[in-house]
């Protein structure tokens, strides 16, 4: 794979990022844009959950770009609790779509623990967006009713369930929660501070599945 440093313009402020390219780019590829875990507790592009979905959707010939929100980094600015975030990450698929090698009609985002709660309460913003991969979201991040009809929104998943039962099909509702190891095995469904939220090693298979689920639903 290729990698390269980028500036990302987030109205007045300059952010880092980095892109991954596959060895060998064959026309315009889909880009994901990557959302880091909360800057406070540590979170910054070089996560281990994301530098794994990273590599994995670059080894499946996607082009991933990952950056550092406002505050974080050598990004400028200062961390605004999620708020002004979301422009960063409106930023970072404008630098995807300006890109020659990329697709702008097929755009994804993927975000982990606070990055999910960037991406869930700025959907409206992301009208464009094909697909979304939200990694151990906090529970009240999956609260913004957007997030209903976003996975109701996806022909590519009815097309899926359609040529694997082999008969007409139609989409009640799709997600996919990937909660942290370990949390919710008692009666609640999510712990909130699992000690394993932060921990990589229950992680190491998030970008298999990653891979493996943009492979059955392709965007």
């Amino acid at each position: 794979m290729k990698q390269s440093a980028v500036v990302i313009k987030s109205g007045d402020l300059t952010l880092e990022g980095v892109v991954g390219c596959p060895d060998e780019v064959s026309g315009p590829l889909p880009g994901v844009a990557l959302c880091h875990p909360h800057p406070l507790h540590g979170g910054n592009m070089n996560n281990n959950v994301i530098m794994a979905v990273y590599f994995a959707l670059v080894e499946s010939g996607y082009i991933a770009l990952r950056f550092n929100f406002r505050g974080v980094g050598n990004s400028e600015g200062t961390h605004a609790d999620g708020d002004k975030e979301r422009n960063d990450v409106e930023a970072a698929l404008n630098t995807l779509r300006e890109r020659n090698d990329v697709d702008g009609h097929r755009l994804g985002m993927v975000g982990y623990s606070f990055g999910t709660g960037v991406i869930s309460s700025g959907l409206p913003m992301y009208a464009n967006v094909k697909a979304f991969v939200l990694i151990s979201s906090p529970l009240r991040y999956l609260e913004h009713p957007e997030i209903a009809d976003v996975s109701l929104a996806h022909p590519a998943i009815v097309t899926a369930v359609e040529d694997l039962f082999g008969e007409p099909a139609t989409l009640a509702q799709y997600w996919s929660i990937m909660r942290a190891p370990g949390a919710g095995v008692g009666e609640k469904p999510f712990v909130n501070g699992s000690g394993s939220h932060f921990d990589y090693k229950p992680w190491r298979c998030v970008g298999s599945f990653v891979k493996w689920m943009f492979a059955v639903i392709p965007f």
